[in-house]
C-alpha cells in the first residue's frame, strides 16, 4: 500500500472552537480540566498494510535495550548497531500525527463522545441533562462539563487507557500556552504570559527601549528593494520569531495579526526592514504588556452568538495583489 499518495495531516483544534468552548463554559458555569497526554503518538500502532520501516539504533542505544530484554541483542551490525521494526508511531514520523488522531478519536468514541460536524477536534456527550465537551490540539485536551462527576470519570476512564496523564483542574487553568481563567463568574480571561515574554525575551533588539505606541505604520505593506537581505543566521531567527509571533497573534493579541501575516510572506527573502518591521511589532508587544494589556475576556451574558469581522484592501502588497482578512468571535 503506497500511503504517501493519501492525505497523512492532522487536523488542529480551530480556535474560534477553544474559544467558542471556553465562553460556554463560563456562561454555564462548567467545571473546566485541561489533560496532557504523555508520549500520545506510541500509543498507535503501524498499520499492518502500511510499509515496512527499519530503523538502526546506535550501539549505545542498543547496549541499553539489549540490558532490558537479551532478545534485543540477538541481530547486531559490525559495529554494535541494531536494528528495530518500527510497531508504533513514533514523532517525527510523517504518518503518526494522523494514526494518533485516528487513536485518540476511536477513544473518545468508545467512551460515548459523538465527534462534531463543524470541528473534527470537537466532542461532546450528553448524559442526562448535562454535556460534557472536549477539544484537543495532538495530546492536549481542555474538557468542560457543569457535572463534576461526570467530568472526573472522563478524566479517570482516559487515565486507564493513557498511562501518562498530567491533569489541571480548578479556576485557572492551562492550555496551549495559554491560560483560561475562570475566577469570575459569568466569564472567563485568557492570558499567554508566557509566550509572550519568551518572545521579548529572545528579541535580539537594540531599542527595546523605544516608545512604540503602534505595532506598525502605513507602510507595513512597502518593500524597499534595497533593504539588504539577511544572513542565514539571522534569516534563521527572523523565521523562528515570525512563527512564534504568529501564534501569539492568532491565539491573544489580534491586534498585531496584519503584520504577523505579513512578516510570514518575507521568510523566505527577508530583509533589514522586514527585522525592524518585526522587533517594532515586539516592541508594542512588550510595552502595552507591562502596561497590563496581557489578554481578553470573554462574557458571552444571555444572547451568545458568533460574529465575524471581514475586511479588504485593494492593492496593498509589493506585487499588486489585494488583502483580505477575517476575524471571528
Amino acid at each position: 500500500k503506497d500511503i504517501y499518495k493519501d492525505d497523512l495531516s492532522a487536523n488542529t483544534a480551530d480556535r474560534a472552537s477553544i474559544m467558542t468552548i471556553a465562553a460556554i463554559a463560563a456562561q454555564e458555569g462548567r467545571r473546566v480540566a485541561s489533560v496532557d497526554i504523555g508520549g500520545a503518538y506510541l500509543n498507535a500502532m503501524m498499520p499492518d498494510d502500511y510499509p515496512t520501516i527499519t530503523m538502526r539504533v546506535e550501539k549505545r542505544v542498543a547496549d541499553l535495550m539489549n540490558k532490558i530484554n537479551p532478545d534485543y541483542g540477538a541481530d547486531r551490525g559490525t559495529k554494535g548497531e541494531a536494528y528495530v521494526k518500527v510497531k508504533r508511531a513514533l514523532y517525527g514520523f510523517i504518518e503518526s500525527a494522523k494514526l494518533w488522531q485516528g487513536h485518540l478519536t476511536d477513544t473518545l468514541s468508545t467512551l460515548g463522545f459523538t465527534m462534531s460536524p463543524y470541528d473534527p477536534c470537537v466532542f461532546n456527550m450528553d448524559k442526562g441533562d448535562n454535556q460534557c465537551t472536549i477539544v484537543f490540539h495532538v495530546d492536549d485536551l481542555m474538557i468542560t462539563c457543569k457535572d463534576v462527576d461526570i467530568l472526573n470519570e472522563t478524566i479517570e476512564r482516559l487515565d486507564e487507557i493513557y498511562k501518562d496523564t498530567k491533569c489541571t483542574q480548578g479556576e485557572i487553568i492551562p492550555f496551549l500556552g495559554l491560560d483560561f481563567d475562570f475566577s469570575e463568574k459569568g466569564s472567563v480571561r485568557i492570558t499567554g504570559d508566557g509566550i509572550v515574554e519568551s518572545l521579548i525575551d529572545q528579541s535580539e533588539d537594540k531599542d527595546q527601549q523605544k516608545k512604540t505606541t503602534s505595532p506598525y505604520n502605513h507602510d507595513l505593506h512597502r518593500v524597499d528593494e534595497e533593504s539588504p537581505l539577511l544572513n542565514e543566521d539571522e534569516s534563521k531567527y527572523f523565521h523562528s520569531m515570525t512563527a512564534k509571533l504568529l501564534y501569539i497573534a492568532r491565539m491573544i493579541r489580534l491586534e498585531v495579526g496584519v503584520g504577523a501575516a505579513f512578516l510570514t510572506t518575507r521568510v523566505t527573502k527577508a530583509t533589514a526592514e522586514d527585522k525592524d518591521k518585526l522587533h517594532k511589532i515586539i516592541r508594542y508587544l512588550s510595552q502595552s504588556h507591562t502596561e497590563g494589556h496581557k489578554g481578553f475576556r470573554i462574557t458571552p451574558g444571555t444572547n451568545f452568538q458568533a460574529e465575524a469581522y471581514i475586511d479588504a484592501a485593494y492593492g496593498v502588497n509589493p506585487d499588486a495583489k489585494s488583502q483580505t482578512g477575517c476575524s471571528m468571535g
